[in-house]
């Protein structure tokens, strides 16, 4: 039964020949893209349409796939099918210029007859127009974004290009060396660091500013752990199929087409409201680096699964995982390519505003997901309360700060089903204030001001036992070897945030001296203010 259904929707190639069959499938090839030496061509499946069915307790509707009849077959996979047609930009760039040309030539002709002189003009008046429309995006194709957040909602958005698919290659496999034996690592220098099964391991943001993104295993779970640079967002995902995606009903289900649901991302060099955007090397589908969402192609419309990650000095992460790996990558240029944006007021590559006027545009927050909702804590009202004990959809939560590092984790508070209230231990200094620029060369002749590092720890009032505040280790006392438990944290700057989580609820100033008077955040090498 299975080989017949198969062969009814089996390709023909050539001469009405089959082509090759691959697990009882036929499939046609075509070169996937050009990596060079990293990335051998792939075959390519048949185009897939997705039919829709509801599954309980996903969050979207379970995508099943069939094969496109013979006749569709020669569409490309990465062309837009359906939706409306003004979001192809070549139809949308034509209309624009037929539009503009015919009113150019209209307002020229107004007096009487249409010189020759006053045509070619309303042409080039037209062309100029279509340049400038280019620029701010208006011909960039469109995008199905569905936003989180109390007021999430589905919206279409600009994809738009600012570099060639695969300009900067993504960390395959990445080679490592155990933290103490990295000589090199300025302790001052940014990592992101993800811990899973109690292997950690550590990303420099200087390589990940250039390569993004990095396919790794880490305890026998595969994990895709990015960077967004212009939006300042770490992030790291499970690199698996979404769970809903492949089901028992049916036989042909989308695991049996593009493999075991191991995905492998590589760099589309696009964004979407400035968030970095990078394609999954199996089905060509395009991912959200923000959300960790499907935004076209067979995937569209689902999540991965999110794995805690924390953008935090070398430093900082080595004392709270001493035991941490390292990239060892030789094209880590050692200086973040990004550190002059971080300090400009500039909001995005693509000028972006924050919709919510609460913060400024380049805040940094930390968003909190618990129970299905999501509450922002501002860096700059962290600073003057870095403990904060608080709720999230019901759900008990501990926000804390490590000031001397600028390092936020999020933690569920609750051990062995009683939970816990802590105090913080340490003086959690500030980081202290950097000289100011005088000169054209000041980034080069300033010395960067002596930093004294005292790592945080919380005790809780129940037992006395003594944590460390950025992994959540007891080290001392009656629950000593108990781990809290991480929830999923992101970091950003507001104008991102404010986008992709609309209305989303911010920490509440009553409790905090002196409010948000006291100023923005200053990132770590950062003289804004």
């Amino acid at each position: 039964m299975r080989d017949s259904a198969l062969a009814a929707c089996t390709p023909v190639g050539a001469g009405g020949l089959p082509r090759p069959p691959v697990d009882g499938c036929e499939y046609s090839k075509r070169q996937r893209c050009k990596r060079e030496s990293l990335i051998k061509s792939r075959p390519r499946r048949a185009p897939f349409t997705r039919v829709e069915r509801p599954v309980p307790g996903n969050p979207a509707p379970a995508n099943r796939y069939r094969f496109l009849s013979n006749q569709q077959q020669h569409q490309s996979p990465t062309r837009p099918r359906g939706g409306r047609v003004l979001d192809r930009p070549w139809v949308r760039g034509v209309a624009t210029f037929a539009v503009i040309s015919a009113a150019m030539v209209a307002f020229f002709s107004a007096d009487g007859a249409l010189a020759t002189g006053d045509f070619i003009f309303a042409l080039y008046l037209a062309g100029f127009a279509c340049y400038m429309l280019m620029r701010i995006g208006f011909f960039a194709q469109r995008v199905q974004v569905r936003f989180a957040g109390p007021n999430a909602h589905t919206k279409r958005e600009r994809l738009r290009t600012t570099l060639k698919r695969d300009r900067f290659l993504p960390l395959d496999d990445p080679t490592f060396v155990r933290g103490g034996e990295a000589r090199d690592m300025d302790p001052e220098a940014r990592v992101v660091g993800v811990e899973v099964g109690g292997v950690a391991k550590a990303y420099p943001v200087s390589l990940k500013s250039l390569r993004e993104v990095a396919n790794d295993t880490i305890d026998g779970l595969p994990v895709a752990v990015t960077w967004s640079p212009v939006c300042y967002a770490p992030r790291a995902f499970v690199r698996r199929a979404p769970a809903g995606m492949v089901g028992q009903e049916q036989e042909r289900t989308l695991e049996s087409l593009v493999g075991p649901g191991l995905l492998e991302f590589g760099n589309s060099g696009k964004l979407v409201l400035n968030s970095s955007v990078y394609y999954d090397r199996d089905s060509e589908s395009l991912w959200l680096q923000f959300l960790g969402q499907a935004i076209y192609g067979p995937y569209e419309g689902w999540w991965l699964e999110p794995v805690p990650a924390v953008n935090a000095s070398w430093r900082t992460w080595l004392d709270a995982y001493p035991d941490t790996l390292v990239v060892d990558d030789e094209e880590d240029p050692n200086v973040d390519l990004f550190d002059r944006y971080y300090r400009s007021d500039r909001s995005g590559l693509h000028k972006q505003s924050a919709e919510d006027r609460r913060l400024g545009d380049k805040e940094v927050v930390l968003g909190v997901e618990a129970n299905e909702d999501t509450k922002a804590y501002p860096f700059a009202w962290l600073i003057e309360e870095p403990l904060v004990e608080d709720e999230i959809g019901g759900e008990p939560v501990v926000v804390v700060l490590e000031r001397i590092s600028a390092t936020a984790r999020a933690f569920d508070p609750r051990v062995d089903g009683r939970t816990l209230t802590f105090d913080e231990e340490g003086a959690n200094p500030r980081r202290p204030e950097e000289p100011e620029e005088t000169g054209e060369d000041a980034d080069e002749d300033r010395e960067a001001p002596e930093i004294p590092f005292e790592p945080l720890f919380l005790r809780d009032r129940e037992t006395g036992s003594r944590w460390r505040a950025i992994s959540g280790e007891c080290v001392e006392g009656e629950l000593r070897g108990k781990r809290l438990q991480l929830l999923p944290a992101s970091m950003g700057f507001w104008f991102a945030w404010s986008r992709f989580y609309p209305g989303v609820e911010i920490m509440s100033l009553s409790d905090l001296p002196g409010g948000p008077e006291d100023g923005p955040l200053v990132l770590p090498g950062d003289d804004r203010n």
